[in-house]
């Protein structure tokens, strides 16, 4: 870069982020991410390690099977890191940037090296402190000598690093026209090929997703983010009466959107079985992440009653009450779980009442949980204070991946405590969980009730 082009770039900078370099601006975020782990972090790590070996035979299965669990893992983190780079990527300059300097005819390589780095280093020190934090706490417990730290946080750091060059080369390729993966290999040549258009979109998308943040309010991010190419569209939506139409239109949405059709459903395959193989009280522990897994695939499916709970307070368009047409989008939704719910049970088994009403339970839970989740609407006004509006963000959007763990958690506890078997105990909560959503539902639209 010329000296005259040095200057101006630096003058730049002065002027739109008061001399503060990308690495600056990361640094007190990390730094707070940094005392959250140093607080809570090593303590949670450390209390899941001794639920998951509370004995020596699930010690010995955890150090057996803990290295694939990783591999896996991280084999997981790639594509993921892929998608988010396509959405947002890791290197993105505040728009004022992209607008005034991308198009003078500098060398963006020289422009952009700088969020490079900053995303480079945060990814790094984050993956740093996620080995700490899980390196602590398996020495805590002794399922790893203290010397085995370092290499968990090296890992930790790899996979960071790892991830950042997965995502900006997805950036990349979201150009008008993407460059192939030969013209790809070195950072430098990614940076170059990053066009203005793709940096702009991305950048707004981000203004938007901070907005969302800070109202509390992910609905109308969920309609700017493009959701992928549809498909079907020469397929048109008929006449088959108020309820029949809400159904149709769901099985018509699957069609157009087969992606993720068959990702919910894939999920749902592992997520169903495995709730009902847990319903045993020596496997209570995976009840709740399979809970989750569960009530998520279910999500993929249920994109209907999400789309109608962002109208609640508006008349309906069929003439139908909100109620009626929440429950056509569950009954659509709910199936393919509840296809899969009972093939289980007589594959998994055992057959018994007590699995039967945890089949029932389950799908009584997802119901009440999208309900809940759908309806929920935004944060009031009042909760946004400077002093509690960041807790209560953070618990707003937290709900619906916490509600599956804390019910799992609680009915397998209840039953390891001897009380009734896990299946009628997931069989009130989830009762419990849709009389809540239910009530939510109605206090969103009450005046069209």
């Amino acid at each position: 870069m010329a000296t005259g082009d040095e200057e101006r770039l630096d003058a730049v900078t002065i002027f739109a982020y008061r001399g503060r370099t990308p690495i600056q601006r990361i640094a007190y975020p990390l730094y707070v991410i940094a005392l959250f782990a140093a607080v809570y972090g090593v303590s949670l790590s450390q209390g899941l390690a001794h639920a998951i070996a509370i004995d020596a035979t699930r010690r010995e299965l955890f150090q057996t099977w803990a290295p694939a669990a990783t591999l896996l893992a991280v084999t997981i983190l790639c594509p993921v890191a892929y998608a988010v780079g396509r959405k947002r990527g890791p290197v993105l300059p505040d728009l004022s940037f992209i607008d005034l300097l991308l198009p003078i005819g500098l060398d963006r390589d020289d422009l952009l090296r700088p969020w490079w780095r900053a995303a480079l280093a945060a990814m790094a020190t984050f993956g740093g402190i996620v080995g700490i934090v899980v390196g602590g706490g398996l020495a805590i417990r002794d399922l790893a000598s203290p010397a085995a730290i370092a290499p968990i946080v090296l890992m930790g750091i790899g996979v960071g690093v790892l991830l950042t060059h997965i995502a900006v080369r997805a950036q990349a390729r979201t150009n008008p026209a993407p460059s192939p993966w030969s013209e790809l290999v070195r950072v430098a040549d990614t940076l170059r090929a990053l066009s203005q258009s793709t940096l702009r979109n991305q950048a707004l998308l981000s203004r938007a997703a901070n907005a969302a943040f800070l109202v509390g309010d992910l609905s109308h991010l969920a309609r700017a983010v493009p959701s992928g190419r549809l498909r079907g569209r020469r397929l048109r939506l008929g006449a088959y009466g108020p309820l029949g139409t809400v159904v149709v239109a769901d099985l018509l949405g699957w069609r157009r959107t087969p992606l993720a059709t068959a990702s919910g459903i894939t999920v749902l395959l592992t997520g169903v079985p495995g709730t009902i193989w847990a319903l045993r009280p020596e496997a209570w522990m995976a009840l709740g992440p399979l809970l989750l897994m569960t009530s998520l695939g279910a999500g993929r499916l249920l994109t209907g009653l999400r789309f109608t709970a962002e109208n609640a307070g508006s008349p309906t368009l069929l003439g139908i009450s909100p109620r009626r047409m929440a429950t056509g989008h569950l009954t659509v939704g709910l199936l393919p779980a509840a296809t899969i719910g009972v093939a289980s049970t007589v594959i998994v088994g055992p057959l018994s009442l007590a699995t039967a009403a945890g089949v029932a339970g389950l799908m009584f839970l997802i119901a009440g949980l999208q309900l809940a989740t759908s309806y929920r609407g935004g944060i009031r006004a009042e909760r946004m204070s400077p002093t509690s509006g960041g807790q209560a963000l953070a618990f707003h959007m937290a709900m619906p991946y916490a509600a599956p763990l804390a019910v799992g958690l609680l009915a397998g506890r209840i039953a390891l405590a001897g009380g009734s078997p896990s299946g009628i105990t997931l069989l009130a909560l989830g009762l419990a969980v849709l009389a809540f959503g239910s009530w939510q539902l109605r206090e969103r639209t009450r005046a069209f009730g």
